[in-house]
């Protein structure tokens, strides 16, 4: 199998399938799918793993911010803070990302994709303290319309950002943001569901241990969900074979899907 799938991924010429194997047109037609999806396995894998632990130790710096600031009775203090941690966060976790494009060869360098992520999440951040920063706001119905949108802005602020790098390298690009607006939706019911429980009669200590477990299963989720997305949208369109078993190159621009680079 080890040799068949060798000649399937090195194969100079061939029908390109997912993810970069070339799939030469000899190949048994099982070696060929188990390749694809040993190969799905391996990079859902890595995305899941160090996007996890991106985004946790990430947001560890908006924690920290925050704790520094809570005492502060200066809201224009805090909101700068929290935006500057969040860019951090922005970084860490546009790093985690850029490192799996980059392998596969989707990004030609990570810069681009780290820096549009920093300036989505600050952008996000800047969003989120909005109502603590302004304060003093009656509920009415024009209130909850401009929460709504500004919901919406906050979902979108971070994938959006990314969009404009993302844009040039696969088709479709612009799923990503709802695949982005669904992850982190289900990741912050995440964060949400422990508040029945623990009050201000809960221990540090078990408060600490809660909301870490939560952002832990925050941070897998949106990895998860996210991973999923991405993979779908680097997988080459059926229609791009054409008769004679060659990828057709009638297209300007570059979308990469090949193989892996160590």
């Amino acid at each position: 199998m080890r040799r068949a799938l060798d000649g399937a991924i090195h194969a100079p010429l061939g029908i390109s399938g997912d993810f970069g194997l070339c799939l030469h047109p000899r190949a048994p037609l099982k070696t060929l799918a188990e390749g694809v999806i040993s190969m799905t396995r391996k990079r859902l894998f890595r995305w899941v793993l160090l996007v996890t632990l991106a985004e946790a130790a990430g947001f560890m710096v908006p924690a920290a911010g925050m704790a520094l600031t809570a005492a502060s009775s200066r809201p224009i203090l805090t909101l700068v803070t929290m935006v500057l941690a969040g860019s951090v966060e922005g970084a860490v976790l546009g790093s985690a990302q850029a490192d799996c494009l980059y392998r596969w060869r989707v990004l030609p360098a990570r810069r681009r994709w780290v820096a549009a992520t920093s300036v989505g999440a600050a952008v996000a951040w800047s969003l989120g303290m909005l109502p603590s920063t302004l304060g003093g706001m009656s509920w009415t119905s024009g209130t909850a319309v401009a929460v709504v949108a500004g919901g919406l802005m906050l979902l979108t602020s971070l994938p959006l950002a990314q969009y404009f790098v993302l844009r040039d390298y696969v088709r479709q690009p612009i799923l990503w943001i709802p695949i982005n607006m669904v992850a982190w939706l289900l990741g912050i019911a995440w964060t949400l569901l422990p508040s029945p429980w623990v009050d201000q009669s809960t221990p540090t200590g078990t408060l600490i241990l809660v909301y870490s477990v939560s952002g832990l299963c925050m941070a897998a989720t949106v990895a998860t969900v996210t991973g999923l997305g991405m993979i779908r949208l680097l997988r080459p369109p059926r229609t791009e074979m054409g008769g004679n078993g060659q990828r057709s190159t009638s297209r300007g621009k570059h979308y990469a899907w090949s193989e892996q680079r160590d």
